[in-house]
């Protein structure tokens, strides 16, 4: 098939992307797997309104630690800070070798 712009693959083209348009529109508008989509409410009350940030101590659902992150989490972030910008290349042979040794198989097969 060649790519030339002629009348009749004009034609084609257009009749192709009409037919696909018409049909991926009708597509849409039904449910997917025999699904009904939800018609009801949410019960958002709307007199409801969240408490100040600094009065929150810790928002579960964003899994927030009130306390910070430990002493020993803040020394290995600032120690792998000032690595930031290099490539790990052996760090990952060594984690296939603990890998391969917990697992009781050899490296390869990690």
């Amino acid at each position: 098939m060649t790519n030339t712009l002629t009348r009749r693959n004009w034609l084609r083209t257009s009749a192709l992307a009409a037919g696909s348009l018409v049909t991926g529109l009708s597509v849409l508008d039904k449910p997917a797997f025999g699904m009904t989509p939800f018609k009801g409410t949410y019960g958002l009350r709307e007199d409801f309104f969240p408490p100040a940030a600094d009065e929150i101590k810790a928002r579960l659902s964003a899994n927030e630690n009130p306390w910070g992150p430990s002493k020993n989490a803040v020394a290995a972030i600032a120690e792998s800070a000032t690595k930031g910008n290099r490539y790990v290349y052996n760090s990952s042979r060594e984690m296939e070798e603990l890998l391969a040794k917990k697992e009781g198989v050899s490296p390869d097969h990690i």
